[in-house]
């Protein structure tokens, strides 16, 4: 039975799970007032009349989210419009409760070789979120799991979002809405101008605040502030793990804002922009399964095993594997159908072989000014041939400067993929400068 927290009074309606719709919120503001705004308008009793009748004529076809297996192997989860633990009557809605059942028995079946979560979503209730993001994060650990941003993600959804392995959105989407807020009215002048005096009985020093008509003291918003600021460090703590950040990386870019798509993959918020139909293609192959017999010791000639079959790297995932590659670079894996993990590898030997080459040319640049100059000639560089144009430089070598800075993102505690990708976005004009320079450097090598 349905928790309901209204008495019947004759015929009227119940407001079923009405207690969800009193907790803390998580959803982008324009959004939340959208929805109060139609609630306030609304015939209430009209609407749940509505309901009622809908419910006792048949299954409700609005319930849970459509997470069927597809023929693929891909277990496609709806994450869309409200979020909250029991679904809404008031526009498009999802169960958070439903999605974690879906989650959870997607994970754990082995027909199932991948799921991709479709979000399109501005947020919801703060209960339930981070149960469903836990899932997320638990399910990726067992399988891939990835994440197609279609027009928004923001606050809770994108939190839920941000425990996928990999998140793609299509252009146009709005991405984000990282923080907490909550809004106090103090009434106590309205009610003073009607001549209303309110006295709160109390048992408990804050017993009793934010009662219309009493004075909001300056203890009672420290209090509420204190409940946003625990309520933001749960939501920035679960992003940074997601998107393996650091806290200090996200409270960075955690003020409220929505990015388009294209700045959000700039901040580290997505991995890629992109079409559903061209993610979903790209799981089926990423997961499609290559038969081939295995036989085992114990019970050779009864094991048959599959194995996913390598599969090349699209131009979008090697540029978002390997920030600051040049085209060249990016070509050539084109070329030899490298994977998403071959041209990582092979991105990081190249920034090491970049580094090494470097190195000996300092080392041979500092021999050269150890050996005395022939008297009559004036030490320096040799003036550029006409037509010929050097990079600009930073203070020292950008090539050096760019590797003194990724040491010490690595140093502490970074990946080197991740220091990359946090750097390039950092000082976008220093890799501009580092790749410029390289390249150069090749060309007269």
């Amino acid at each position: 039975m349905p928790d309901q927290l209204f008495i019947p009074a004759g015929d009227r309606p119940l407001v079923p799970h009405f207690e969800q719709w009193l907790g803390v919120w998580a959803m982008r503001e324009a959004d939340f007032q959208a929805g109060l705004s139609l609630v306030q308008r609304m015939d209430l009793h009209l609407h749940l009349q509505q309901v009622a009748e809908a419910q006792a004529s048949g299954p409700n076809a609005n319930k849970g989210s459509s997470g069927p297996e597809t023929s693929d192997g891909i277990a496609v989860i709806g994450i869309r419009g409200s979020l909250m633990k029991h679904q809404s009557s008031m526009g498009t809605s999802t169960s958070t409760v439903e999605a974690r059942r879906m989650i959870r028995a997607a994970a754990n079946n082995e027909n199932v070789r991948a799921i991709l979560l479709h979000v399109d979503s501005p947020g919801g209730t703060v209960a339930g979120t981070q149960e469903l993001a836990d899932d997320v994060a638990a399910a990726a650990k067992k399988k891939p799991v990835q994440a197609f941003i279609e027009d928004l993600g923001a606050s809770a959804a994108y939190w839920i979002a941000s425990q996928a392995s990999y998140i793609a959105a299509n252009r146009t989407a709005l991405i984000g809405s990282i923080g907490t807020y909550g809004v106090v009215y103090d009434e106590s002048g309205a009610a003073a101008m009607q001549g209303v005096k309110v006295h709160v009985v109390r048992a408990g020093a804050f017993k009793g605040t934010g009662v219309a008509g009493t004075e909001v003291t300056a203890a009672a918003l420290a209090d509420y502030q204190r409940i946003i600021d625990s309520l933001n460090e749960h939501f920035v703590a679960g992003v940074a793990a997601g998107r393996k950040m650091t806290v200090k990386q996200v409270q960075a870019i955690a003020d409220g804002r929505v990015h388009p798509a294209a700045d959000a993959q700039e901040l580290g918020l997505i991995n890629a922009v992109s079409t559903l139909d061209a993610v979903y293609s790209q799981l089926v192959r990423d997961t499609r399964p290559m038969k081939g017999k295995a036989m085992s010791e114990s019970n050779a000639g009864d094991s048959v095993a599959t194995q996913a079959a390598p599969v090349a790297a699209t131009l979008v995932q090697i540029e978002a594997a390997c920030p600051g590659a040049d085209s060249a670079f990016v070509l050539q894996q084109l070329r030899v159908g490298a994977t998403v993990p071959a041209a990582q590898s092979a991105w990081m030997a190249e920034q090491k072989n970049q580094l090494d080459k470097f190195k000996a040319d300092q080392a041979a640049k500092e021999a050269e000014q150890s050996v005395p100059k022939p008297a009559g000639k004036k030490p320096g560089v040799p003036a550029l041939a006409a037509g010929t144009s050097q990079p600009a430089e930073t203070e020292g070598d950008p090539i050096a400067e760019w590797n003194e800075l990724l040491d010490a993102k690595i140093k502490g505690g970074m990946s080197r993929e991740r220091a990359v990708s946090a750097l390039a976005r950092e000082k976008p004009e220093l890799r501009q400068q580092m790749v410029a320079a390289y390249n150069a450097q090749r060309r007269t090598s």
